[in-house]
């Protein structure tokens, strides 16, 4: 890393402090700032001068769209329409994954007692996929479908978007040879290479939009969403209820030995895996033709087990 990438870094990592501290705090003065920076090992022992602060303060709210403002009252700063963050589910995993990292910097004699769980590689692409978006280029990737080097293959592709799914990230990308747009998991990509050649996006394009159907990160060209009844059985409803499977999940009955849920979404392959994934806990009821295929599936099972 050259001493401009260093530089820069370190300036994104103040920035970030900076909004994190003033969002979990709601309201706090410069004063407490101050304090709580010397505290942090970004500040490397060094006082906050005001002017640094005003600097800062000005850069945080062009990089991230957000209003830092005074209550002249109490000289307390707070983030103006904070609720917005909330809503934002880039700002919101941005702000989130700083405030780990930040912890765990500060907090170096609990790192071995601070287990992670391993995250797939795709994080090397990120920058680069991210850069040729914003300069609505095409990209060329060589990619990985089963993890076997012998199935490589190269790919021209218009990258639409980018979309985390249980800790990893997808290229939300048209792709002649794939017939459409497919989603291409960074961890798979072997090489990437942006290209001269102009993307055509449509202005439109919406990434969450386009998923809304979807459990995760599979969506069936032509497949619509239907309404979907699960069986949540004993405390494995609670698990449910705390932690909802889908954004349009609904609880729809309650009784003291199960709950029903009610979901609006397609029935792919992921979303299947993850009501198996819960064992003899969760029961399909709708729509038929879902249940029937489940059962197939537990049939096999318990062949398997029979045998």
């Amino acid at each position: 890393m050259n001493a401009l990438t260093n530089n820069t870094a370190t300036l994104l990592r103040r920035y970030l402090w900076l909004l994190e501290t003033i969002y979990s705090a709601g309201r706090i003065t410069l004063d407490e700032i101050r304090r709580r920076w010397l505290r942090n090992e970004w500040s490397g022992g060094e006082e906050l001068p005001r002017k640094t602060f005003e600097n800062h303060r000005k850069a945080v709210e062009t990089l991230f769209d957000v209003n830092i403002a005074c209550d002249r009252r109490t000289n307390e700063y707070f983030i103006e329409y904070g609720d917005d963050l909330e809503r934002d589910d880039l700002r919101r995993w941005l702000l989130e994954t700083f405030a780990v990292n930040d912890l765990l910097v500060n907090s170096k004699r609990l790192r071995r007692r601070i287990a992670l769980e391993p995250i797939p590689s795709g994080y090397t692409y990120l920058t680069t996929v991210l850069r040729v978006m914003k300069e609505n280029r095409c990209l060329e990737i060589i990619y990985r479908h089963t993890y076997d080097e012998k199935r490589e293959k190269r790919y021209e592709v218009e990258p639409y978007g980018l979309k985390a799914f249980r800790r990893r990230w997808y290229l939300i990308a048209e792709s002649v040879e794939m017939g459409g747009i497919y989603a291409f998991a960074l961890d798979r990509v072997v090489d990437i290479t942006p290209t001269a050649k102009e993307a055509e996006i449509p202005l439109d394009f919406d990434c969450a939009e386009f998923y809304a159907d979807a459990f995760g990160i599979i969506r069936i060209p032509g497949q619509s969403a239907e309404r979907i009844e699960i069986r949540v059985y004993g405390k494995q409803a609670n698990y449910v209820r705390a932690l909802p499977l889908h954004p349009t999940q609904r609880e729809i009955e309650r009784t003291a030995e199960y709950s029903v849920f009610e979901y609006r979404l397609a029935p792919t392959y992921d979303f299947r895996m993850e009501l198996l994934s819960h064992g003899a806990d969760v029961e399909v009821l709708q729509p038929a033709w879902f249940r029937e295929e489940v059962k197939k599936i537990v049939d096999e099972m318990s062949k398997r087990y029979d045998g």
